[in-house]
């Protein structure tokens, strides 16, 4: 038999065993594709009118998206913040969202009354991340996320440094990032837990994406 038939054959017939246990996966997926791709997608209009996440775990997002840019960032300086930088001059950086797109009739013809803050626009989506996750059955352990906090301040040969992460959890408190005392321990725990599900869940989109033929793929940019 060619070999090119064989993989033919094999790749049908996995996909004949498989279709079953996807088909549910899939169509979430295509869901949040659409969610997340869609031009002129607003967050706050997935509500049925009615105020579905409260006001303290927006505030609580809108840290973790703080708390998730500063670290992102301090890897331009070598793991370190800015001089003077601090979460409220990062959250006055951040740009509003165009709900209806960016292209230049859009704006010409709105302006500035599509304007979404920012960092609100990246809190919802947080939260709606999360809570896809969570609908897929993806957990995380708190002990996981202990774990990997334990390996991030660790250093070969010496194991977990508890003065590199006192060092780390002030400076990032004095700068607004994280509560302090205890409490930021827990939520720099907590955005640890929440970044490996996130990371699952992106796995797991890109993962499914792979039993779309090309070709319909394709279609469906298209017809996009």
């Amino acid at each position: 038999m060619p070999p090119a038939l064989r993989e033919q054959i094999m790749f049908g017939t996995i996909r004949k065993h498989s279709q079953a246990l996807w088909i549910p996966i899939i169509i979430v997926i295509v869901i949040s594709f659409v969610v997340y791709f869609t031009p002129g997608f607003d967050p706050l209009d997935n509500r049925d009118n009615r105020q579905s996440e409260t006001d303290d775990e927006i505030k609580y997002a809108r840290q973790q998206v703080l708390l998730e840019q500063a670290l992102n960032l301090s890897q331009r300086f070598g793991g370190m913040l800015p001089p003077g930088f601090d979460a409220s001059a990062l959250a006055n950086q951040m740009q509003p969202h165009n709900l209806m797109g960016n292209d230049f009739n859009t704006q010409r013809q709105l302006g500035d009354l599509d304007d979404y803050p920012g960092l609100d626009y990246q809190a919802e989506l947080r939260i709606l991340r999360l809570k896809k996750a969570r609908d897929l059955g993806i957990r995380v352990s708190l002990n996981t996320a202990i774990t990997r906090v334990e390996n991030m301040f660790s250093q070969p040969g010496s194991g977990f440094s508890q003065t590199a992460y006192d060092n780390f959890l002030s400076q990032y408190q004095r700068a607004g990032f994280l509560a302090s005392g205890d409490t930021g321990k827990e939520q720099f725990r907590q955005f640890i837990q929440e970044g490996i599900i996130m990371s699952q869940l992106d796995e797991l989109m890109t993962r499914s994406s792979g039993f779309f033929p090309d070709k319909a793929i394709e279609a469906s940019l298209i017809e996009a």
